[in-house]
């Protein structure tokens, strides 16, 4: 996936319904790990006295995953196939968080 219109802009839909059946995601869309990423990460860690830099990577990629998703769900009615592409998918995080039907058992 990569952050942009195409990706995470593209909607088809005929009558309220979404024609999308397959949804493909090919990498996790991490935001880029620049200065100012880093220095919020210090700023939290201090305050918290943990390391947070894994969850304020996480959430921006999170709700990119989760707004591709949602291009192909447009009504209660519609369904459709998720192909995460990703190793890295494969952990109990992301499949938690994605609802996969079985976390600790599907394999991605």
């Amino acid at each position: 996936m990569q952050g942009g219109k195409l990706s995470e802009g593209i909607e088809i839909s005929q009558n309220g319904r979404s024609l999308i059946n397959d949804v493909a995601i090919v990498g996790i869309p991490y935001p880029p790990l620049d200065d100012y990423m880093k220095a919020r990460s210090e700023e939290v860690s201090k305050r918290t006295r943990r390391n947070y830099l894994e969850e304020l990577m996480q959430m921006p990629a999170y709700i990119a995953v989760r707004q591709a998703i949602g291009r192909s769900i447009r009504s209660p009615e519609d369904k459709s196939e998720v192909w995460l592409l990703d190793k890295r998918f494969n952990n109990i995080w992301w499949k938690k968080n994605i609802k996969c039907f079985n976390p600790k058992l599907v394999r991605l």
